[in-house]
């Protein structure tokens, strides 16, 4: 048992002594890049471990990190200061830490290759574990963009649809995201915002969007469009985000001149109205005004006259070809007989006066017949 130990030993003596145990440098486990897949504009870091496997301690040294990225990207190369380390205890640090932080600004494959003793100033037992290289992608983003067509002003009375586009002119696939859009007076509580759900939309995919709402005061009324408004989405651009603006509500001659007739002409007037009532008994009378041009007419004014009433002027919006426009009044009689009433545009004096009229008779029975007196 002696010899055995004592033969042992002298071959364990007579390894060292012709190979003598050397340092073993390497890089620790996967380099780590953070994020793995980045947007543009965002900050990558970069980290890793070098170890010394061996008891024996090595001495100072370099390692070098070397980022390549995609076309337009620089190289960068950076160098970092190994201690000496050792896996003995009570014989210094085991490991050392490098850490680096870039910035990406292109689209594409970014290389993370980490090299330890670049400049081979430690002889080592494994040269082969040296080095190690990382990917990270960044893909490619999103751009959503809102546009709305011009909104013309209108007059009171009538209905404004206001529509914004939301389009991803980005390369990447945009994720859901919410479209803030305001149309002032719009909604059933009047506050005029709605915040509506747009899904993901693909390079070049586009949605629209409304809101409508019916005028009755004139001035001025804002809109407004905000795609991504709580800003959750990383884009390319962030500036084409929100789109707005306002128009009027009018009264009177304030109008649009593209496609109207130009000088005011004889629009077609109608009316709809009982042909008896009885005394206080309401009754209504709407002239109905009816566009038979071609093209658009221009806002007119109407005087509406009936008899034993104040005359009022109505203001009738601009009406396309065929469209008809309701114009009521309301009246009643205390006295019999026949009420006239009639409409007449004074903004042109060649138009004709439209007129009618209807019969107030006194409450009570109509008057039976010589046959169902006679039952």
């Amino acid at each position: 048992m002696k010899k055995f130990l004592v033969l042992a030993l002298g071959l364990f003596f007579l390894y060292h002594f012709i190979f003598p145990q050397q340092p073993d440098l390497c890089i620790s486990g996967r380099i780590i890049v953070k994020p793995e897949f980045p947007k543009i504009g965002e900050t990558v870091t970069v980290s890793a471990t070098i170890t010394n496997l061996s008891n024996i301690k090595s001495p100072p040294c370099k390692a070098k990190l070397t980022i390549t990225g995609p076309v337009k990207f620089h190289k960068i190369t950076r160098y970092f200061n190994i201690s000496s380390l050792s896996s003995a205890l009570n014989d210094g640090p085991k490991e050392h830490k490098i850490r680096y932080h870039y910035k990406v600004h292109e689209m594409g494959i970014y290389q993370n290759t980490i090299k330890v003793d670049v400049y081979d100033v430690v002889k080592e037992s494994n040269e082969s574990n040296n080095e190690k290289s990382r990917y990270n992608r960044v893909d490619p983003i999103p751009d959503l963009t809102v546009y709305i067509p011009i909104v013309k002003d209108i007059h009171v009375l009538r209905n404004k649809t206001v529509t914004t586009e939301v389009k991803n002119i980005g390369p990447g696939i945009s994720p859901p995201s919410k479209l803030w859009f305001f149309l002032e007076g719009a909604g059933d509580s009047g506050l005029g915002a709605k915040v509506f759900d747009v899904p993901t939309l693909n390079p070049g995919q586009k949605k629209e969007y409304s809101l409508s709402h019916r005028y009755y005061i004139p001035g001025k009324k804002g809109y407004k469009a905000w795609i991504d408004y709580k800003n959750k989405i990383t884009e390319l651009d962030e500036s084409n985000n929100l789109q707005s603006g306002s128009f009027k509500v009018y009264v009177g001659s304030h109008f649009d001149e593209s496609g109207i007739t130009g000088d005011p002409q004889c629009l077609n007037i109608s009316f709809s109205a009982p042909k008896k009532v009885k005394t206080n008994e309401k009754a209504t009378i709407i002239a109905k005004v009816k566009n038979q041009y071609k093209k658009k007419s221009p806002p007119l004014k109407l005087d509406f006259s009936v008899q034993d009433h104040k005359s009022v002027t109505f203001h009738i919006p601009e009406l396309f070809p065929n469209q008809v426009f309701d114009v009521p009044y309301s009246a009643q009689w205390t006295t019999v007989g026949t009420k006239q009433y009639s409409v007449k545009m004074p903004s042109n004096s060649q138009c004709q006066t439209f007129t009618g009229s209807i019969i107030v008779e006194k409450p009570g029975k109509p008057l039976k017949t010589p046959s169902e007196a006679i039952r």
